[in-house]
């Protein structure tokens, strides 16, 4: 039996979480408060194991926050209609341990109950597209931003990056592209700086996310 804290400033909703929750005969509420202060001050209180609670009219991302920091045990599943991006990033950063859009069938909150109970994180699947589009949308950027600095380099430059990304030292460098010691060494220099990196694993970094420069094929011994 998971003892559950409800907290929704709707008062019909509330109610019907309420209901929901009782009927379930696996979820005790302990108590529901429509005030995100008053949850806290429950929370310490009564040590729930899960706190359901909406984010949209509590200022329920700084009441996670607090309630993270003051009553760790309490596992805190947002329950909401919202599914805004900054949202749902600002709820995790609060250190919430799930996020569910209101309108789930009623099975499903109570499973994501259990599950936030026992340790585990949960998302909605319409939750866990917004996070999927949003990494995609990051990766993409980061890409392009790569492919930009990448494209400020010489061609000599990016050879001699390419080398860098397959960890060859400069010596190394100098016997593949035939040239000096000496040369490798400025190539470097002037490759760091226009990609505005400290170092050579730097560099690397930014050539592996422009995507430019594919791994060398493995070789396979027979």
């Amino acid at each position: 039996m998971f003892k559950v804290l409800v907290v929704d400033a709707d008062e019909l909703t509330r109610a019907g979480i309420c209901s929901i929750l009782r009927g379930s005969g696996s979820v005790e509420v302990a108590a529901d408060t429509g005030c995100g202060q008053r949850g806290v001050e429950l929370a310490r209180r009564l040590r729930p194991d899960v706190v359901v609670m909406d984010v949209a009219d509590l200022n329920g991302v700084r009441v996670a926050r607090v309630l993270a920091r003051e009553v760790p045990s309490a596992r805190v599943l947002v329950f909401t209609a919202s599914v805004a991006e900054e949202c749902v990033y600002r709820s995790f950063d609060a250190g919430v341990s799930g996020f569910v859009r209101k309108g789930v069938a009623s099975h499903e909150l109570i499973e994501a109950i259990a599950v936030v109970a026992s340790g585990d994180l949960i998302l909605s699947p319409s939750v866990t597209r917004c996070v999927i589009d949003k990494f995609l949308q990051f990766d993409q950027e980061r890409a392009r931003s790569a492919r930009g600095r990448v494209q400020l380099l010489t061609c000599r430059e990016r050879e001699v990056l390419a080398q860098v990304v397959q960890g060859l030292g400069n010596a190394e460098i100098a016997r593949t592209l035939f040239v000096s010691e000496g040369a490798v060494k400025a190539h470097v220099s002037h490759m760091l700086t226009k990609l505005g990196c400290a170092n050579r694993v730097q560099a690397a970094i930014i050539a592996h996310d422009s995507g430019l420069f594919p791994p060398e094929p493995a070789t396979i011994c027979v």
